[in-house]
């Protein structure tokens, strides 16, 4: 286990992990509301669930829009979760394996990113 000095030195550590590892689960529980509650007035190729499929038409759009940010508030709150636990956890390992882990949980959090456009579509 790492050497903490005292409880500030070790909830130090922990909170680091929890930004570090659910940062992207703010954003993504976020834009998820915004989708849902502020969707564009009009189909644009800058802002939103841009798919080929969303474009088509108002009803895709505001449909996608809908189910896309539904999806990407529930993977959001669920992998913040999922990341203030494996948090606790890193805080036991050594500083390599923790670093590693921790990228290995970015890059699997960009994944899942990704997935609920692909069901959307």
């Amino acid at each position: 286990p790492r050497k903490a000095d005292g409880f500030a030195a070790a909830f130090s550590g922990t909170a680091n992990n929890i930004v570090v590892c659910s940062r992207g689960q703010y954003i993504m529980a976020f834009a998820g509301w915004m989708m849902q509650a502020h969707p564009s007035k009009n189909i644009n190729g800058l802002i939103g669930c841009r798919t080929k499929r969303s474009m088509k038409n108002m009803e895709t759009w505001k449909f996608a829009h809908a189910y896309c940010g539904r999806l990407w508030k529930i993977y959001g709150i669920v992998m913040f979760c999922i990341s203030v636990v494996l948090s606790v956890f890193f805080l036991f390992m050594k500083v390599e394996t923790d670093i590693v882990l921790m990228g290995v949980v970015v890059c699997l959090q960009s994944l899942i990113l990704i997935l609920p456009i692909l069901f959307t579509e």
